[in-house]
């Protein structure tokens, strides 16, 4: 009889513990890999997002399904915030891990990856110790925000909403003219952006959301991206990027929190569905290094053409991609050596 009562109260210690690890982690490996597939979709590419009929653009809906990859970037980045600032690091290994980037990011160059997400990776990690007296101190951490956000976030915003409303506009200022098609219509700021990001993701890994209004709050920025977009694509008569070209926006900061919130909210006491986003998450780095090279050297050739695709077609395309380059990862982790090069 003690034995069965033992049995039960240690089972139920077990899935206790099982859940209160899948609350705090299985989320942020989940983020990763839709991250990590939304790189895959934005790269692959060749969809129908619209064209211009009578001199006016108008969005059509796979390029609001399209839109959807701008959460990848910014979820990245929260995920990060989420990991480095939860825990304290020490100089020496998060200096490590900088260095370690870098020489992925060297010895991985010749592939073409989009390099750009790991120099400031790199950054992020070089000023680690920084950001982290940063982050503790609530008045340092919100004036670091509030500046990050008025510039680039709140700039971007209030150029499209002059775009819309004042095309017209411009100011004299110290004996010049400045107007509005002259300055720049986006801006990252040398990715400053990220910041937000990262101190975000690592308020957020603390709270909790209803997952309603985190899913009408994702909505709600893609909503607002495909707005943003549309206004740029008609004022300089071109459809613009609305995915690499959102990521410093008031949209894709909604769409990334919300996105962040309702994964976040997912519990599971399933062990298995644990140890399969563990394992998918912590490999997602074997997307990013090789999806491009699949993509170029096989994907236009053989399967897509010059021609706009179906956006069903273009994410089951980008779902193999995202296969074979997972596979390549892990053939090359069980190569001495070399798995040393496919790892942070």
């Amino acid at each position: 009889m003690f034995d069965i009562i033992f049995s039960t109260n240690k089972k139920e210690l077990l899935m206790k513990e099982l859940s209160k690890k899948s609350e705090r982690y299985i989320y942020l490996d989940i983020l990763k890999i839709i991250a990590a597939f939304s790189i895959v979709f934005y790269h692959t590419g060749r969809v129908d997002v619209g064209d211009f009929v009578n001199g006016i653009y108008f969005p059509t809906f796979t390029r609001v399904l399209f839109n959807l990859n701008v959460i990848s970037i910014p979820v990245f980045f929260m995920v990060n915030g989420a990991l480095i600032m939860k825990k304290e690091y020490s100089t020496e290994k998060i200096y490590m891990k900088a260095a370690k980037v870098a020489l992925l990011l060297f010895v991985w160059s010749f592939t073409d990856f989009p390099s750009w997400f790991f120099k400031t990776l790199i950054v992020i990690y070089l000023l680690y110790p920084f950001l982290l007296k940063i982050y503790k101190n609530k008045k340092a951490r919100a004036i670091l925000e509030a500046i990050v956000f008025l510039f680039p976030f709140a700039y971007n915003f209030a150029i499209v909403i002059l775009m819309r409303f004042s095309p017209d506009l411009s100011i004299s200022l110290l004996g010049k003219t400045i107007a509005l098609d002259s300055v720049p219509i986006r801006t990252g700021a040398f990715t400053m952006y990220s910041l937000l990001y990262v101190f975000i993701g690592a308020t957020l890994s603390k709270k909790k959301m209803n997952p309603i209004y985190a899913f009408l709050l994702f909505v709600a920025g893609i909503a607002l991206v495909t707005w943003d977009g549309t206004v740029l694509s008609n004022y300089s008569a071109e459809v613009f990027d609305s995915v690499n070209g959102s990521f410093p926006t008031i949209g894709a900061l909604i769409a990334a929190t919300g996105l962040f919130m309702l994964i976040k909210s997912i519990k599971t006491d399933n062990e298995k569905a644990v140890k399969c986003c563990s394992y998918l998450g912590s490999r997602v780095l074997y997307t990013y290094l090789f999806h491009l090279i699949i993509i170029k050297r096989f994907v236009y050739i053989y399967i897509l053409t010059s021609q706009e695709n179906n956006a069903f077609i273009v994410i089951a395309v980008s779902l193999l991609v995202y296969i074979a380059a997972m596979i390549a990862g892990i053939i090359l982790e069980k190569i001495p050596y070399v798995n040393y090069l496919v790892k942070i």
